[in-house]
């Protein structure tokens, strides 16, 4: 058994490999979340929102959030987490277009809540909040996840309104 075609073979799965995995991460949806959560009143409701931007060139779609408080507790042999669910008003988004200066409002979506997250945050001790997004592109259907999590309430927090269109400014 000569041993070049079987390398020869090997040789090529790897540069195959590689080329699919740059394809891959290529063509992925390009999300960028806001390191700010905004604060604002509604109907006599404290919301409060994290904004997420379509930064791409492509549709992402099926667009799937989650919202955590995850703390610190004592378990045997040391410190496990002790995670809360926080409940978004809205969970998911079909689909978010990519950024248009002729339509900057389809290139953005906020997912909100209206518990109240500097109460829940701040009885948990030694905890952070923590955003997950998960999306897909609208050619190839590959997906990434998107994490963005948040140290300290007071810097957090902002009260006011995001900017409309790609900006992660708050309005007061």
């Amino acid at each position: 058994m000569e041993i070049e075609p079987f390398l020869l073979g090997v040789a090529g799965s790897l540069v195959a490999s590689i080329v699919f995995l740059i394809f891959a991460s290529f063509f992925r949806p390009q999300l960028s979340i806001s390191k700010t959560i905004s604060k604002g009143e509604y109907d006599g409701k404290n919301i409060y929102s994290v904004k997420v931007v379509n930064c791409g060139c492509r549709t992402a779609i099926n667009i799937r959030a989650e919202m955590q408080i995850i703390g610190n507790r004592v378990v045997e042999g040391g410190k496990g987490r002790k995670i809360y669910d926080v409940k978004l008003l809205k969970n998911d988004r079909c689909i978010l277009k990519p950024y248009c200066k002729n339509n900057p409002l389809d290139c953005s979506f906020e997912f909100s809540t209206d518990a109240n997250l500097e109460v829940e945050w701040s009885n948990t001790q030694e905890s952070t909040l923590l955003l997950r997004v998960i999306a897909q592109d609208s050619f190839t259907s590959f997906s990434k996840v998107y994490e963005q999590e948040y140290f300290s309430i007071k810097e957090a927090i902002i009260n006011g309104r995001f900017a409309i269109g790609k900006k992660m400014i708050i309005h007061r």
